[in-house]
């Protein structure tokens, strides 16, 4: 008994000493899901507040089935309120008005049926007023190209493409990857199969119907995909599946194009011939005749005398904030700022970037499009549309990490550059800070002066240098840029950047395993001493 009480004591002294976020062990999640059950629920499987419809039920689309119920309440008549709900065979039942078919049937048909039935077994003309006042809840199988795959329970609320995202740990997959254009779902002896990509670019809500319960779906890798680009709208652009058979102009009929495309100039080359001399030009209504092969490349034209409408946003020290139009025959940084009033006062001009409010795999992906810009050299001297080579600039912002979450930080080389700037861009003008921050293990963390061309190691030394804690070797520099931080290499300090000194991963291990052990010895020898008196008592 003692034994197990010291046991006990020692164990305790350890939990105490080691906290899980003192000394970074962490149980790995697929054991975490073994040993402690975490992790094995899935998403919307209890949520007590799913279980009500929102404002954005579809009455004609929605689809009645078991676990929903109703509020049925008569006009006039306060203590006549009912709330029935329906079965697993999809009738709903009342003593009074018997079996009431409603599954499978939209809930505006529903409602309309129930109203009739209460209101014949009224004696008066009394209002019926039925709501749904409870939506049930679906189990449902997802296979094919997700990373969970298996059977989910989520509300009938849910759409096809929720369950597909549910099933993908919360992101969707990649659409240059996925057969988004058949998309089956079974259910029962019914087989059903929807083209998302038309709800992505149409907003086709047919073919993202509300899941039912029962239903099997399944998402298949691509077997035949098409590169698209030129004036259509993201996110469909670049690698998109093809239907078998599909020619040219049902997959432009799919797409949504930009007001300044011109859809009677639509390129097409051939995968089969990729010399130039296989580039098609042709209208709208000729592409409808033109098959489409695999890996084919179809570039949509922009028309000549359309005037771009893009625009940009313009913060920080300049006199007249606000967003501006780009013309792409002759807006520059240096345009734009000027119809902004200029900086002010304080604005750095040599510290500009730009904010590019855009996932950085977007760019990251442009290797798809370089990869089909090679077959586009040749006599043919202007690149279509994306397929572009990604500028300078905007590599270096991603090969130097110079990016943050959903933004890439790109720096201009020139101020009268015309092409760098893009629909939706942030030109950032900095304030004069006059400052370089200098935290972490220094001996004088803090502000000092910007110098010009100084290095890294001239703050340091203005910092009196390193500590012995410091981790000399993996120093980084932070910006700030309108709430976005960049992290970027320690080869160039800007003004107003911050020098991050580390701590060393021995003083890590140090303060977090041995000094821990050491402290908890004075511990040890006291229960031991406790122990060997109590047993000299007996």
């Amino acid at each position: 008994m003692r034994l197990s009480i010291l046991l006990a004591g020692v164990v305790a002294a350890l939990l105490v000493t080691f906290p899980r976020e003192a000394h970074g062990l962490e149980i790995p999640a697929d054991l975490k899901k073994r040993l402690l059950n975490e992790g094995n629920s899935k998403p919307g499987q209890s949520a007590s507040d799913e279980d009500a419809p929102d404002n954005s039920l579809d009455p004609e689309k929605y689809l009645i089935g078991g676990g929903d119920a109703f509020q049925v309440s008569i006009v006039g008549l306060p203590s006549e309120m009912y709330m029935p709900m329906v079965d697993a065979e999809g009738n709903l039942y009342d003593g009074e008005l018997g079996f009431i078919p409603l599954g499978k049937i939209p809930l505006s048909k529903a409602i309309a049926l129930i109203k009739d039935k209460v209101k014949r077994s009224l004696r008066r003309s009394n209002d019926v007023y039925v709501t749904l006042r409870k939506v049930k809840k679906a189990n449902i199988t997802v296979t094919g190209a997700v990373a969970v795959p298996g059977t989910y329970q989520i509300p009938g609320t849910h759409r096809l493409l929720d369950a597909i995202k549910m099933a993908n740990s919360g992101v969707l997959p990649l659409l240059s990857k996925c057969d988004y254009r058949s998309v089956t779902v079974r259910n029962g002896d019914s087989v059903k199969s929807y083209d998302l990509l038309r709800f992505f670019s149409k907003q086709d809500v047919n073919q993202n119907p509300y899941i039912y319960p029962g239903d099997n779906l399944f998402l298949g890798y691509i077997d035949s995909r098409i590169f698209v680009s030129g004036e259509v709208s993201e996110p469909v652009i670049g690698w998109v599946p093809a239907l078998p058979g599909e020619t040219v102009g049902s997959l432009i009929s799919v797409l949504n194009l930009k007001r300044n495309a011109d859809s009677n100039s639509i390129l097409v080359q051939q995968a089969s011939s990729p010399s130039t001399q296989s580039l098609k030009r042709m209208t709208y209504q000729e592409a409808f005749s033109f098959p489409l092969h695999p890996n084919d490349l179809v570039n949509v034209s922009s028309k000549d005398s359309f005037r771009r409408s893009d625009t940009v946003k313009v913060a920080g020290e300049v006199k007249n904030r606000g967003t501006y139009p780009i013309l792409s025959s002759r807006s520059s940084i240096k345009s734009i700022l000027d119809l902004a009033g200029g900086t002010t006062e304080l604005g750095n001009r040599a510290g500009i970037v730009i904010i590019r409010h855009r996932k950085t795999d977007d760019i990251a992906g442009t290797t798809d499009r370089q990869e089909a810009n090679a077959g586009l050299k040749g006599n043919f001297t202007r690149p279509l549309g994306s397929m572009q080579i990604v500028r300078p600039e905007v590599n270096a912002s991603i090969n130097d990490l110079q990016a943050s979450g959903d933004y890439s930080i790109v720096h201009p080389a020139d101020m009268d550059d015309l092409e760098i700037l893009q629909d939706g861009d942030e030109i950032f003008v900095p304030r004069k800070d006059g400052f370089v921050y200098v935290s972490g293990n220094v001996r004088n963390p803090g502000a000092y002066p910007y110098v010009k061309g100084a290095g890294i190691n001239h703050y340091i030394d203005q910092a009196k240098g390193f500590t012995n804690k410091a981790d000399s070797r993996n120093l980084f520099l932070m910006a700030n840029y309108d709430g976005v931080t960049q992290i970027h290499g320690s080869d160039k300090v800007k003004e107003g950047d911050v020098i991050v000194v580390p701590a060393a991963i021995e003083y890590k291990r140090f303060t977090t395993v041995y000094l821990p052990l050491l402290q908890i010895i004075p511990g040890l020898i006291s229960l031991v001493l406790t122990y060997m008196i109590l047993d000299r008592q007996n």
